[in-house]
C-alpha cells in the first residue's frame, strides 16, 4: 500500500483546517511546508509546485492577493527553469498568476499570463478547458464576465503528467 507524499498530506491538512474555519492555520501550515520542503524535494519538484499553488489559492480566499502573487511568482520562476511553459503545473500558475495581476490591477501581467495559457493550455489541456477558454477570451480583449467583484478562484489545473499526486481541487474549498 502506497502512502501520501509528505507534501500530498500537508495539502490534505491545510484544506482540512480551511473546512474547518481556520484559513490562517491552513496557509501558516502551507507556508511552512513549502519553505522546509524545498531541500528534501527541490524548489521545481512537481508537489512543490503544486503546494505552492494551493497556498496561492488560500491566501487569495483570505483577500491577500499580494501573498499570492510573491508564492505564484517564485513557483512559476523554479518551474520553468525545469519545466516546459507548457507542462500543466505551470499552466495552472500561469493561469492563476494572470487572475492575481488582474486583481492587482496589473493588466501587462495578467495579459501576459493569460497569453500563455491561450497559446500552450490548447495541446496541454485541451482546447475547451476552462482555463483555456478564459485565457482566449481574455488575451483578445473580451472582458472576463464579473463574478462580484473580486475574482473567484477556479478549479486547479490537471496534474503535471511528471507528478503522480493529483493537485487538489479546491471545489472542496
Amino acid at each position: 500500500m502506497s502512502h501520501p507524499s509528505p507534501l500530498a498530506a500537508a495539502q490534505h491538512r491545510a484544506l482540512a483546517l480551511r473546512a474547518a474555519g481556520d484559513l490562517g492555520a491552513a496557509r501558516q501550515l502551507l507556508a511552512e511546508v513549502v519553505e522546509f520542503a524545498r531541500p528534501q524535494f527541490g524548489e521545481d519538484h512537481p508537489e512543490m509546485l503544486h503546494t505552492a499553488h494551493l497556498l496561492a489559492r488560500l491566501h487569495r480566499e483570505a483577500d491577500d492577493p499580494l501573498a499570492a502573487r510573491r508564492v505564484l511568482e517564485e513557483a512559476f520562476a523554479a518551474g520553468e527553469r525545469r519545466w516546459e511553459h507548457s507542462d500543466p503545473a505551470l499552466l495552472a500558475l500561469a493561469f492563476e498568476l494572470a487572475e492575481v495581476a488582474e486583481e492587482l490591477g496589473n493588466r501587462h501581467e495578467a495579459r501576459r499570463n493569460y497569453t500563455r495559457v491561450a497559446t500552450a493550455g490548447p495541446a496541454a489541456l485541451g482546447e475547451q478547458h476552462p482555463a483555456v477558454r478564459a485565457a482566449r477570451a481574455t488575451s483578445a480583449g473580451r472582458p472576463r464576465p464579473a463574478a462580484g467583484g473580486r475574482a473567484r478562484p477556479r478549479p486547479m489545473l490537471a496534474a503535471s503528467r511528471h507528478c503522480p499526486v493529483r493537485p487538489l481541487s479546491l471545489a472542496t474549498l
